[in-house]
C-alpha cells in the first residue's frame, strides 16, 4: 500500500484501489517486460476486481468483463476456478447458454488435474440444465 501511494478506509475502498493501480501498471504496456512480470497478478486483481463488482457493489456485468480479462492471463491453475465463477455470474444475470459454455471450459481445464474440481463444476452445470 505504502509504495503505491493509495488511500482509502474501508477493505473494500482498499482492495480496489489497490487491484485497479495493479490492473494500470499490466495495461499500459501488456507487452512490455514489466507487464509480463506482473501478468500473473495482473490476472489476480481482475478476478479480484470482479469479486468486488459482483459482490460489493452488485454490478453484474462490469464483474463479467473483469472475469472475462482474467482468463486469458491467468495460470492454468486458476482458469477453472475463474471459469466457474464465471458461469456462476452468468447464472445469476440470466445468461444460461453462456453459463453452459463457462462451466464446460471449466471441467475441461480441471479434468485434466483436478477431479474433485471438475466434480464441483459438473454439479453446477447439472443443475442448470435439468434432468
Amino acid at each position: 500500500r505504502y509504495d503505491c501511494k493509495l488511500s482509502g478506509d474501508d477493505w473494500a475502498s482498499i482492495a480496489e484501489d489497490e487491484f485497479g493501480w495493479v490492473r494500470a501498471r499490466y495495461e499500459a504496456d501488456p507487452e512490455s517486460e514489466e507487464s509480463q512480470s506482473i501478468k500473473s497478478f495482473a490476472a489476480h486483481a481482475y478476478a479480484a476486481l470482479s469479486y468486488l463488482a459482483y459482490y460489493e457493489h452488485s454490478d453484474g456485468e462490469s464483474a463479467i468483463k473483469l472475469m472475462q480479462q482474467a482468463i486469458p492471463i491467468a495460470s492454468h491453475i486458476y482458469q477453472d476456478d475463474y471459469f466457474s465463477l464465471l458461469g456462476d455470474m452468468y447464472v445469476v444475470t440470466g445468461q444460461k447458454d453462456k453459463a453452459i459454455e463457462a462451466y464446460q471450459q471449466a471441467i475441461s481445464i480441471a479434468t485434466g488435474y483436478d477431479a474433485e474440481s471438475a466434480q464441483k463444476y459438473q454439479q453446477k452445470l447439472n443443475s442448470i440444465l435439468g434432468p
